[in-house]
């Protein structure tokens, strides 16, 4: 029995159907393993989009927006004024040696 199914190539179609359900079972292992890698990135982009809103509130208005380009003017003289202010009072408390 064992010759005839090795002659009608029986044992050869059985390694390579072996093989192939091996094949399948990494793959769904790999595809299991980006889905979960395809959330973390979703997970990080949502918090960089969170931050990028924080460091710049008008940041989804249109770039063209003259409203939008005085509000983002603004923001950046306040935290400018901000850092000298904080720079003014290191230097005079004596934190500061630059």
């Amino acid at each position: 029995m064992n010759r005839i199914q090795k002659w009608l190539g029986i044992e050869l179609i059985y390694n390579q159907v072996n093989d192939l359900q091996n094949y399948i079972i990494g793959v769904r292992g790999e595809l299991a393993s980006l889905k979960m890698l395809k959330t973390e990135i979703a997970v990080h982009n949502k918090a960089l989009a969170r931050m990028i809103a924080k460091l710049d509130p008008v940041f989804g208005r249109d770039e063209l927006s003259p409203k939008r380009k005085a509000e983002s003017d603004k923001i950046a003289d306040d935290i400018m004024n901000k850092l000298l202010s904080e720079h003014i009072i290191a230097k005079q408390a004596g934190g500061d040696h630059s």
